[in-house]
């Protein structure tokens, strides 16, 4: 695949995560998505994946300069980034449900990252 546009790539992870039964609802924020269910089952954080057109293709475009030895590096950065996504979304934290209530990607010490947030389940011990 090559780069394509901005919008396109954060489309294409979009529809991705649907096709994996993952129910994407309009965010608040322009690029911000609520992560709502998974398969039928509702997410107990609702996490809200915050996709910056600008930022993804940066983040790809760096990740994809770290894979010269792949023929298509940046459709390999894109598929890495999306196989991260599913993961986030999809682990079992212990208790039989995933406990993310935020990720994407922003700017952190002048990089684009990919983050992960959880928090703790309600009966947790602090």
């Amino acid at each position: 695949m090559a780069s394509g546009s901005e919008g396109d790539l954060v489309d294409a992870v979009v529809e991705h995560l649907r096709r994996d039964g993952f129910v994407l609802e309009a965010g608040l924020a322009r690029d911000a998505f609520v992560v709502a269910s998974h398969r039928g089952t509702p997410m107990p954080h609702a996490p809200e994946l915050t996709i910056p057109p600008a930022l993804f293709a940066e983040y790809l475009h760096d990740m994809a300069r770290g894979m010269d030895d792949h023929p298509d590096p940046f459709t390999e950065a894109l598929s890495l980034t999306r196989i991260h996504l599913v993961e986030a979304l999809d682990t079992d934290h212990g208790d039989g449900l995933n406990h993310v209530s935020a990720l994407g990607y922003r700017r952190r010490r002048g990089r684009v990252e990919f983050f992960v947030e959880t928090e703790p389940p309600p009966n947790a011990q602090r």
